[in-house]
This record gives structure tokens, sequence and C-alpha cells, in this order.
């Protein structure tokens, strides 16, 4: 019978195959993974500066006054408004005749009355501002408009006193024809509106009622009789403007606040001295300068925004704020041990311990704040190398702060909010485990909780 030798078949490994249930298990982490984490919205931090500011109508206060007219006549102004006068300067004049009146209106309307040295100093300037012109700084046209009208009437002014020398004498002997000057230097202003003489210890509640303003344009007024008002002389530079403000922006102001505004009629900024009164059981907020009373001298309510607070770094959105509630550890219960060079605790457990490593959150000089999810109220502590034990407390403390999520899970760090408005604020950059530039954070908080997995 023949001897049948069966040999033993190598096994082959199908590589394909292995490659291909790697590739699977691969595949089903990824899917698991993705589906097990929370689809978070991200916010990277950045630096960045906030302010607040309210928008307030001022109600302005000035050394003002009315001048009245000494008799009845034609009147004529000298003077453009809104120019600053001294006290010899002739502001306007009273004709009762008319002549000189009709000689003066026809020489305003008549160019040539101008020498030619005036009118090339006009052209001039109409020049210099064409090639100096600031399209971002528009205001600067008010100022050239002011400006050259003031030099105009200067220049008519010397120009019809020089033409008609001789007809000016003669109705100054007939007693037909007056100038008069400014009682004192000031700022001229050719509008009434009733609420000349105010000031902080008269203002009243109504004060406050535009309704109420008796407003009288002085400036188109061909005639008046004695006793009418002709113009209103500002004899000071300090103004002040005065709002109704709440508890909570009072509180804001302290006895050396200076608070920058910007006025919405040209937006040019200043800074001004801040302070609060009480009257009639209300706060109100006194805004003092030495300056820009002049740009605003026509207005008895100014319109302005008063940016009140500002501070810079790292920026965050308030919706990533949230709370977080820790315990507070004595550090010398801490130590590196197991197999982990993280700081960590003993545990009592049973007859034994356990050495455990909780989330430090912050610290001070002689506690750790751990994560107060990690501990319970009846956890006691063993020091190491000691017979000495900590329990924890039974009361948890919080901490605010925001979830760091730059290893792809939810890790509280505490901030230090420096400013805030209603919707950003700005946080410390040096606060100890805190946040740093860059960092990536869940931007709404309630979305998340610690160890969260998050995509």
């Amino acid at each position: 019978m023949a001897k049948v030798t069966r040999f033993h078949r190598n096994l082959q490994m199908n590589i394909g195959l292995i490659v291909g249930v790697i590739l699977v298990i691969y595949v089903l982490f990824h899917l698991f993974s993705y589906v097990t984490k929370k689809h978070v919205a991200i916010y990277q931090v950045n630096s960045g500066t906030i302010s607040t500011s309210k928008h307030y109508e001022a109600l302005a206060l000035r050394s003002e006054s009315l001048v009245q007219a000494e008799a009845d006549g034609q009147i004529y102004h000298f003077k453009a408004n809104e120019a600053q006068v001294g006290s010899d300067s002739i502001v306007y004049s009273l004709d009762q005749s008319g002549d000189i009146q009709q000689l003066f209106t026809q020489a305003q309307l008549n160019t040539s009355a101008l020498n030619e040295t005036e009118q090339r100093q006009i052209v001039n300037s109409l020049s210099d501002y064409v090639r100096t012109k600031d399209d971002n700084r528009f205001y600067k046209v008010y100022d050239f408009k002011n400006q050259l009208e003031a030099n105009l009437y200067d220049s008519l002014q010397q120009t019809v006193f020089e033409t008609y020398k001789s007809q000016i004498n003669e109705a100054k002997q007939r007693n037909t024809f007056h100038t008069y000057q400014a009682p004192s230097p000031g700022l001229l202003v050719y509008a009434t509106d009733g609420d000349e003489g105010l000031n902080l210890d008269n203002f009243t509640r109504e004060s406050f009622d535009t309704s109420k303003l008796d407003y009288k344009d002085l400036k188109n007024v061909s005639s008046v009789k004695a006793g009418d008002p002709v113009y209103k002389l500002i004899s000071s530079e300090q103004w002040k403007m005065l709002v109704e403000v709440d508890d909570e922006m009072a509180s804001q102001i302290t006895s050396s606040s200076n608070v920058q505004l910007v006025f919405d009629k040209d937006q040019r900024s200043a800074w001004a001295a801040a302070s609060v009164i009480e009257k009639y059981g209300r706060k109100y907020l006194v805004l003092s300068l030495d300056d820009s009373m002049e740009r605003y001298a026509d207005l008895r309510f100014v319109g302005v925004t008063l940016n009140l607070d500002r501070a810079s770094g790292l920026k965050i959105p308030l919706s990533a704020i949230t709370k977080q509630s820790f315990y507070k550890i004595p550090k010398s219960y801490f130590f590196k041990g197991g197999n982990s060079n993280d700081l960590g605790l003993l545990r009592k457990k049973g007859n034994g311990s356990e050495f455990i490593v909780p989330t430090i959150f912050a610290e001070d000089e002689e506690d750790y704040f751990i994560n107060a999810d990690q501990l319970k109220e009846s956890d006691i502590l063993i020091k190491q190398n000691s017979s000495e034990s900590w329990q924890v407390n039974s009361k948890s403390e919080e901490l605010t702060g925001v979830y760091q999520v730059n290893k792809g899970f939810a890790e509280f760090k505490p901030i230090e909010v420096q400013f805030q408005n209603k919707e950003f604020a700005v946080v410390s950059s040096t606060t100890s485990y805190g946040l740093v530039l860059y960092d990536r954070i869940a931007l709404n908080s309630s979305q998340v909780k610690e160890g969260d997995m998050v995509q």
C-alpha cells in the first residue's frame, strides 16, 4: 500500500482584506466621534477695544446777555453772525430817515464796493482753502465760511464809511443816524430763544422742554423799536452743558472725571470736566468746557455723544461667558503621584485611598481652585506622608470664565472682565490658567459643559 504523505498548507495572509478592515474601523471611529461630539460655533479670541457711549440733547448754559436797541429806526448790521467783537467795534446802526440805510444796502449788493486789495485777499483765501481742504474734515467748511463772512462784513464796513463819509456826517448832524458799539468784548449771535441768563442756579425741569423755546431771528429784521433786542452777546469762552442722568450713569462720574464727547453738528470731539448735581430730586450731569463754544453758539440744545469708558485686551462675546462651581483646596494637599506628572490629591476610599488628578481652574497664595464636579462634599483628602486630613467644604464657590476648545473638548478657563458693553467684554490676558491670544472658545456657553467633546 502506497504511503501518503500529507503536507500542511501554509496560511497566506490577505493583505487587501486587512487593509480594508483597518479602513472600516478608522471610518467607524471617526463617524462615532463625529456623532458623539457636540457641534458648536467656535470663536477665536483676538485683541480688541470696546467703549460705551451715550447720546444726549444737552442744555447749553453760557454767559449771555441781550443788547437792546437804544432808539427807533432802520437797522443795519456791520458784523457777521457769530463774529468776535471788541468793546470798540461798531456792531449796528440806526437810521430814522432811511437815506443812509439805502446807501448801505446798495453798497452791500455792489461787489465793486470792495477795493482791489480786498477782492484779492478774498480770492487768495478761497484758493488757499481749495488747496488745503480735507474731505474727511468737512466741518472746516463751516469754519472757513464763518471766517470769510466776517472778513467781508469788516471790509464792507470800512468801505461804506469811507465812500459815504460826508452823507453819514450830515445825517449825524441832523440826529437821524447813529452807530452803536458792543458794550464789551464777546461773540455776536443774531438770534434769541428766551433762555438767555439761564444758569445752574435758576434752571428748572421745564428748561429741558424744547417746545417752550421762543426762538426769534434778529438778523433779517429791517427796523426796530427802542428796547427791542438787536443781538445776543456771549462774553466768555467757558460754558456748560446740562443733561439729566440716571443713578447708573451718575455713579460712573467722580469728582475728577473728564469725559470725551463728540458733537452731532460737525462730529468734532472735545474734552469736558464732568460732575453731578442733584436738584428737584433728580440727578444732572454738568459738562464744563473751556473751548468749542463759538461753533454751537446758535444752539440751546446741543446733540452730543459721550464716550464714557474705553478698555483694551482680549475681546470675547458675552454669549461665551459662563459660571463654573469650584472648591478651594489647600495647596499643601497636592503632590505629583501615580503615573502622572500632574498635581493630584489623595482621597480616602474605604479603608484605603486613591490618587486623583482634578482639573485646576485657578489659584491664590494658599489654595487651588478645582472643578466642583470632581469631588463630593463628604470627600476626605489625606495629606501625603502625614496623618492630617481635610474634608471638602460643603459650600462651593463660582468662577466666571469660558469654555476653551483648543484640544477638541470643552475646558473651563477663568477670566477677569475689565470692561463690557451689551455685546462684548474685554478680559485680561494675564489671568493664571486663563485665556491667551488666538484661543478657540465656545461661542455659546449654554451649549456645552466641562469635558464635552466638541467638533
